[in-house]
């Protein structure tokens, strides 16, 4: 009942399009993990 309330300011789930997306990109608008494995990529 309580989250049925809260849900009406603001949503409690995300879209399925959106947790398909990825939730940095629809949450925040990047990336969390660019490249592959926990490797600082070189910037030039």
């Amino acid at each position: 009942m309580i989250l049925r309330i809260i849900n009406i300011f603001t949503p409690v789930r995300v879209s399925p399009a959106e947790e398909d997306a990825g939730l940095d990109i629809s949450g925040f608008g990047e990336e969390a993990y660019v490249g592959e494995g926990n490797e600082p990529q070189a910037t030039e």
